[in-house]
């Protein structure tokens, strides 16, 4: 095998597996540096804007489309479905060929997803992101199917009284079945294109790939066929996962070059090579399929500026803001948030902080953000509430959708406000004493005042509220709580508990 495959294989099966233990781990032993590997994925680093992405261009203009094959978690997860649907092919491997570019699907696909995201919207980005895919493959199938195991063997250990043995039951958060479907859809896509095309999904669909495929143009080392002692035997080509080497022609497409390396392995004339590709030689004749493409991305060049210009004051409307406002009036994001918009704009729905929830509140959305919020994660109260002293959702966020907060700064966000309904109460309708929503109330916004008959009933301070759910998650009262959480537009700092005692102080000495 050649040495640069041994390098590139390395690489992507420490990804694959390192990135895939780090959404499946339930039991938080993993260290939390892990996280960087959500971080060096390129939609979260642009999302960000952190060094890191400077980084990564430099790796694209440096080794081309090195990050699809070794970096991208959901470019290596087709490579496992190449090798493993190859067994099921009459051959032991798959025989390529040179295929289309289909550059107005893939620069179309690119110009969407920027006019979608300058125009303040991360829908398209949602949907077609690679990491955010994957991230929705493991939560939504790996990592319940996981848990279940963990779970049997639980109950096994514990029927053979082997308590010695550290596996214990775990809660197998169930997740929407939006999500679920838009899981198996693009595992269904992903299983066509690789079952006889091989990358063909990360050469025409992704956004990514489409805009690293630019940068490769103008990449120091390319995949180069050397005219004299190639044979045009089509052995690399036949091997060609990306479907971009043209042996009849002795060229290389190298914006669908994702860096495989199978070409140099399978060579044994020397015909291929991974060479250095001095900036000047761009100015010598290219083949008519190279300046076709070429052209295609000026073309395409001209008009994301042109889109950005001609969109980037109408990013934000009064009538998308009413029309938000409509969608998520009682909807819930998470803490750190801040507003609807800058949410909306940056979450890709990775599904990350759905898996590291502690208490098991973050859910995969289906129509309360709208259809541009489909699977965002949205607050539920169903099975917990937000912990008072836990920041791990906007810790382990890699987009920054969820802005990092710490302790005492998350105690006092509000993400969203508790209504008191007292003719639910089974204080006043029953006449039975309770307290539980008080009990619970960390912030003190739930008080007991005196009643009636020594009984106490339940007072809410909206000034103190946080919106944490601990009222409504303890409220014994079914179907309807008599207090539950409304959602916020726009999260903001509530007052603290020792604020609130300070200001009844300041009233109590001015003499009333």
């Amino acid at each position: 095998m050649h040495k640069l495959k041994i390098i590139r294989v390395t690489v992507a099966c420490f990804v694959l597996v390192a990135i895939t233990l780090y959404f499946i781990d339930f039991t938080g032993l993993l260290p939390e540096s892990f996280k960087f590997l959500t971080r060096i994925q390129w939609v979260p680093a642009l999302l960000m804007v952190t060094p890191l992405l400077t980084v990564l261009i430099l790796l694209s203009l440096f080794a081309g489309r090195f990050f699809c094959s070794a970096i991208c978690p959901l470019g290596i997860l087709q490579d496992v479905m190449i090798r493993f649907t190859a067994r099921f092919q009459k051959g032991k491997k798959h025989k390529y060929a040179y295929q289309k570019s289909y550059g107005w699907i893939r620069y179309g696909v690119l110009l969407l997803t920027f006019i979608s995201f300058v125009t303040g919207s991360s829908a398209v980005l949602l949907w077609l992101d690679p990491y955010s895919n994957f991230g929705r493959i493991i939560t939504n199938l790996i990592r319940p199917g996981v848990i279940a195991i963990n779970n049997l063997a639980a109950t096994v250990f514990s029927s053979l009284k082997l308590y010695s043995v550290p596996v214990y039951r775990q809660e197998i958060a169930a997740l929407s079945y939006v999500s679920l479907a838009a899981v198996l859809v693009i595992l269904i896509v992903l299983f066509l294109f690789t079952w006889r095309h091989g990358r063909m999904y990360c050469n025409v669909v992704c956004p990514v790939g489409t805009f690293l495929g630019m940068l490769s143009k103008v990449s120091l080392f390319r995949i180069r066929i050397n005219q004299i002692t190639c044979t045009s035997c089509g052995l690399c080509e036949s091997y060609c996962k990306g479907g971009c080497i043209d042996t009849e022609n002795k060229t290389v497409d190298v914006s669908r070059c994702v860096s495989c390396f199978n070409c140099l392995r399978v060579c044994k004339k020397g015909g291929v090579g991974y060479k250095y590709v001095a900036p000047s030689s761009d100015k010598l004749p290219k083949p008519a399929y190279f300046s076709r493409s070429r052209r295609e991305a000026l073309t395409v060049t001209s008009a994301l500026l042109g889109s950005a210009v001609a969109s980037g004051m109408g990013r934000v409307t009064p009538a998308k803001i009413e029309a938000d406002k409509a969608a998520s009036r009682k909807a819930i994001m998470p803490p750190g948030a801040n507003d609807r918009l800058s949410f909306n704009r940056k979450c890709t729905a990775c599904h990350l902080c759905i898996t590291k929830c502690p208490n098991h509140i973050l859910t995969p959305a289906t129509t309360h953000y709208g259809v541009s919020g489909i699977l965002e994660p949205t607050v539920s109260y169903k099975k917990g509430y937000c912990n008072y002293n836990c920041t791990i959702c906007s810790d382990v966020c890699p987009t920054g959708a969820l802005q990092k907060a710490d302790i005492k700064e998350k105690r006092l966000i509000r993400i969203g406000v508790a209504q008191l309904r007292l003719d639910l109460c089974i204080v006043p309708t029953k006449k039975n004493d309770c307290g539980a929503c008080a009990e619970h109330c960390p912030t003190q916004a739930v008080k007991m005042v005196p009643y009636e008959n020594g009984l106490t009933i339940p007072t809410l301070d909206q000034r103190l509220c946080i919106g944490c759910g601990g009222c409504e998650f303890i409220c014994p009262i079914r179907p309807y709580q008599a207090i539950y959480v409304e959602g916020l537009e726009l999260q903001s700092r509530a007052a603290s508990p020792e604020e609130n005692q300070s200001d009844n102080n300041k009233v109590q000495d001015f003499g009333f």
